[in-house]
């Protein structure tokens, strides 16, 4: 069966016309999506890359102040500082020059028992760093040490070491905090049990060739993320959400529209009655009906939003020798330290599967090595995004000062790095190389190991040289006949008594 559409009177010449336009558009999406493809995957990955190698960075080790009394506060105050090295590079910057927003990797280490706080941090923000924890801990010392990871192994299998690791992430969506440390307040008492201390005492028990390495790479970001809580709150309470208008969006419009006409013409003639739909009443927001426990998640989602957020990854490694290794001691306890951190009706730590050391059922050897190798390349040159396992997740200044900061006076963890004498300012009137006189004329003080016998000559001669009356004294002594020595005594004597100053006219006689 043949169909005549000759009575549309369609001109052939506009079928190949539409053809024609159609071909090209999609050919013109193609070779957008091609070229998006090519700089996200390619240029702007390759632009980075030279700019972190043009970048300096450097490790600086936190000496804690012995008799610590600061809450975590404290440190909340200070990752609030260094989110203002957050930078927006413009369009030249971004994609050719490779400019992008650079980490900061907070690490807390046990190197055979020996516990550190260390910070990871470009050169050019070291003046920023120590200045926020200078203004919260003035007597803490902050030093530049090598890289300790310097001498660990960087492929697997290993001879001498064995390895578990893992990178963690966030069981729930961001918008939902982790345990922070007002949490750990006693009610009674308004004591603060350190959530640290736990972890700090299972740290300092490692044995020789024994290592323990937490490390928090931190972003500093924008305010885009609390987008996320505003949406996640407005679902809680059941208010509607706008729909979001993409090409997907109206290329199917049209068919559900049709769809749910259809669907209430049908219910209207099944009613019996046009007034159904009328009638029909929404249904009431569900912020009347939020059982305790729902109030108090949108309270702390809240909480959250209102600070400042980094975008963090989480990372957990076990180093040891082969005949000592033992997850018992090095990981367990860890782990247990990590679930303080824990509730299960908003956020926790869980392990990333695909960057966890372990493997099952088949090759198992060489998976595990595989993800040793990577694991460790990834600690070692402090990867942050999404090259290495899971993408980042936010955690605001209060969730990291709940997990990286000082341990107060109470926590006894006898092996971690503290400050035992106290620095003060050097004494007002401690001399110096230069020093001025009366007259604001320079007068350089050598040291009495490196004076020569005519050094006084060569000290005043540019002091007082400009006084007549010592001039005249020493034109008589040169137009006296003495030999060289009583005239090199008498000159001294001289000098000796213009150095010392003439007595005051008030001294009794």
């Amino acid at each position: 069966m043949v169909i005549d559409l000759s009575f549309l009177n369609l001109n052939p010449k506009l079928f190949s016309i539409v053809g024609v336009v159609v071909l090209s558009i999609l050919a013109l999406f193609f070779l957008l999506f091609i070229f998006k493809i090519f700089i996200f995957w390619f240029w702007l990955p390759a632009r980075q890359n030279k700019f972190l190698k043009n970048t300096k960075f450097i490790l600086l080790a936190v000496d804690i102040p012995k008799n610590n009394e600061q809450s975590p506060k404290a440190v909340e105050q200070v990752f609030a500082t260094l989110a203002g090295t957050l930078s927006n590079p413009n369009l030249y910057e971004k994609y050719w020059l490779g400019v992008h927003q650079l980490s900061f990797s907070l690490e807390l280490v046990s190197l055979e028992g020996y516990i550190q706080y260390i910070i990871y941090t470009p050169e050019k923000f070291r003046d920023v760093v120590e200045a926020a924890f200078f203004a919260q801990y003035p007597d803490a010392e902050i030093m530049e040490i090598p890289d300790y990871t310097e001498n660990f192994p960087n492929e697997f299998p290993n001879d001498t070491y064995n390895l578990w690791g893992t990178d963690l992430k966030l069981g729930n969506k961001n918008p939902y905090p982790i345990r922070t440390y007002p949490k750990f307040e006693h009610t009674l008492s308004q004591e603060i049990k350190d959530p640290l201390s736990s972890l700090l005492e299972a740290m300092s028990h490692l044995r020789r060739g024994e290592f323990v390495c937490l490390q928090w790479i931190i972003t500093p970001t924008g305010d885009s993320w609390k987008l996320e809580c505003e949406k996640e709150i407005k679902k809680i309470i059941g208010e509607k959400q706008p729909v979001k208008k993409d090409l997907g969006y109206y290329l199917t419009s049209p068919f559900l529209s049709f769809m749910k006409f259809l669907g209430d013409t049908l219910v209207v003639n099944a009613e019996g009655s046009a007034d159904v739909q009328g009638k029909k009443e929404e249904a009431p927001n569900k912020m009347l009906y939020l059982t305790s426990g729902q109030k108090d998640i949108l309270q702390a989602i809240e909480e959250k939003m209102s600070k400042i957020g980094f975008l963090t990854k989480f990372r957990f490694i076990y180093l040891s020798r082969r005949e000592i290794f033992d997850k018992n001691r090095g990981v367990a306890p860890i782990m247990g330290g990590i679930n303080q951190f824990n509730t299960l009706n908003m956020n926790f730590f869980t392990k990333v599967k695909t960057t966890t050391t372990s493997a099952d059922y088949w090759r198992v050897d060489k998976r595990i090595a595989k993800k040793q190798t990577k694991i460790m390349y990834a600690y070692k040159n402090r990867i942050g995004d999404a090259k290495f396992g899971s993408n980042p997740f936010i955690l605001n200044i209060e969730e990291l000062a709940t997990v990286y900061h000082f341990p107060n006076v109470s926590v006894k963890a006898p092996l971690v790095k503290k400050v035992i004498s106290k620095r003060s300012e050097p004494p007002a009137t401690l001399p110096i190389d230069n020093v001025l006189d009366d007259d604001n004329n320079i007068t350089v003080i050598i040291p009495e190991d490196k004076k020569k016998k005519n050094d006084k000559s060569e000290i005043i001669k540019n002091k007082i040289k400009s006084e007549p009356e010592f001039e005249v004294i020493i034109d008589d002594l040169e137009n006296k006949k003495l030999s060289d020595k009583q005239l090199e005594i008498e000159k001294n004597s001289v000098i000796d008594h213009n150095l010392k100053g003439q007595p005051p006219a008030n001294l009794p006689f």
